[in-house]
């Protein structure tokens, strides 16, 4: 965080400190009203300046990153010149030729001449043999049937059948290796993981009812993903308006980060923002399973990588 996000913070919390003070003697004190007023336009400069900030630091992640795979790129193509220098500078003037083959047969023949005569002579004088008359009387067989019961290509003919072993066809493994979702999800919360969490946020909460929201999280993760990795013309009429929403905050947020929002939790994964639920919030927030982000009138949980 920078310093001037960390003035604007600090601003933004004791100019709420005041405004909670004020509201409680305004019964009383007549004359605070207008100060109260002015003290709440304040806040909402600062708070306005607040998310100025963050977007601001958003575009300097974001341009950090590809500042980054610029240099990455760069680096490969000076490597990729340097190669091709070493390999203009160090090609030979002559290509090698393979003549071993050519100069055994040439020696072959040079070291004893007959032998190439009596191959010419040998070649010229052979006779191929006529076809024999019984094979003008056997026909031609019929296309090639297929027996399923024991794997053979049978050749039927009117006199004989003549078959030979085929292979079969490979069939699919009766267990094939599923493929890993490129969707993240918030691991389930342990009992280990419970202990560590303060007695005043935990209260009676137990594992099974924080990973009852996490379920809802990871429903909701998948739902949103899914749909926006989909094509416009794919997306049915009544989902497409929260597809766009989604698609500008996927535009805006940093590449390779996956979130939802409370609005989300609550239209899809029928979590209703109750005290115990704001609380296992932000035990996850708490035990680095996800990252709150405040956003206009929303707030934004993101999935931190395993």
């Amino acid at each position: 965080m920078s310093h001037i996000e960390e003035v604007s913070q600090k601003l933004l919390e004791k100019s709420e400190e005041l405004f909670a003070a004020l509201k409680l003697y305004e019964g009383n004190y007549q004359g605070n009203h207008a100060m109260l007023t002015k003290l709440k336009c304040l806040s909402n400069k600062i708070e306005h300046l607040d998310g100025l900030m963050k977007r601001n630091r958003m575009h300097i992640e974001r341009y950090t990153e590809q500042t980054i795979e610029s240099q990455d790129l760069q680096n490969e193509i000076t490597l990729s010149e340097e190669h091709l220098s070493h390999l203009i500078d160090n090609i030979p003037d002559t290509a090698p030729q393979n003549t071993s083959m050519q100069s055994n047969s040439n020696n072959c023949f040079d070291s004893n001449p007959m032998s190439l005569n009596s191959y010419i002579n040998s070649t010229a004088s052979s006779v191929v043999s006529p076809i024999p008359d019984s094979w003008k009387d056997l026909k031609s067989p019929s296309p090639c049937i297929r027996n399923q019961a024991n794997g053979f290509n049978v050749l039927k003919d009117q006199t004989n059948y003549i078959g030979h072993q085929v292979e079969k066809p490979k069939t699919l493994p009766s267990n094939p290796v599923p493929v890993k979702s490129s969707i993240p999800t918030i691991m389930p919360f342990c009992e280990n993981e419970l202990k560590q969490v303060p007695a005043y946020l935990k209260g009676r909460l137990t594992c099974a009812q924080i990973n009852e929201i996490i379920d809802a999280m990871n429903s909701v993760l998948k739902i949103k993903y899914s749909m926006i990795k989909k094509k416009f013309s794919q997306i049915k009429n009544a989902d497409k308006e929260i597809y766009a929403k989604w698609k500008e905050q996927d535009r805006q947020a940093i590449r390779g980060q996956y979130f939802i929002t409370q609005s989300d939790l609550t239209a899809y994964g029928h979590i209703q923002m109750s005290k115990s639920n704001m609380n296992i919030l932000t035990i996850l927030s708490n035990a680095r399973k996800v990252k709150k982000e405040h956003m206009k009138n929303n707030v934004k949980y993101i999935v931190v990588p395993n």
